[in-house]
């Protein structure tokens, strides 16, 4: 079955020699989560990554996705901060998927991460409250890519 195309355009990617730059590449992302990019739309496929198995780091500020799928790594720059937004929040959306694929718990190292109620009323301990379920509610979030990472640091700050 052929996989649709989710979102698809221009964006510039960082050539595999070092300093030279970036290139106008094409990308494609899928229904099946396969982000491939070629010179144009109508050339052969270059290489490509499965979204939901890789590691994206993403800075608005800059614009930059730089994903990382194991065997190919694309360091890419939106042309504007509109791309931007769409690119990251369809890269977002198959990083969801994997996550909820996963079991519910989370496992953090090779301890289990539970709610603070949970851990507190087992150690007997009282819960320590707000503070407490922001500290746990902001170690939930690392899991996250690094855009929502912001968002977790500026709750922090409060």
């Amino acid at each position: 079955m052929a996989s649709i195309v989710v979102m698809e355009g221009f964006m510039l990617k960082k050539k595999r020699k070092a300093l030279q730059g970036y290139g106008r590449r094409y990308f494609r992302l899928s229904s099946d989560g396969q982000l491939s990019y070629a010179f144009n739309p109508h050339a052969p496929v270059r290489d490509s990554v499965s979204v939901p198995l890789a590691f994206i780091s993403a800075s608005r500020k800059h614009r930059t996705l730089d994903i990382d799928g194991g065997n190919a790594v694309f360091h890419c720059k939106c042309l504007s901060l509109a791309d931007f937004d769409q690119w990251a929040t369809a890269s977002k959306a198959f990083i969801n998927v994997a996550h909820r694929n996963k079991d519910s718990a989370k496992i953090v190292g090779n301890r289990l991460l539970s709610s603070p109620t949970t851990t507190a009323a087992a150690a007997g301990i009282p819960a320590a409250g707000n503070a407490l379920d922001r500290v746990y509610a902001a170690l939930a979030k690392l899991s996250q890519p690094i855009c929502d990472l912001e968002l977790v640091a500026h709750e922090f700050g409060q």
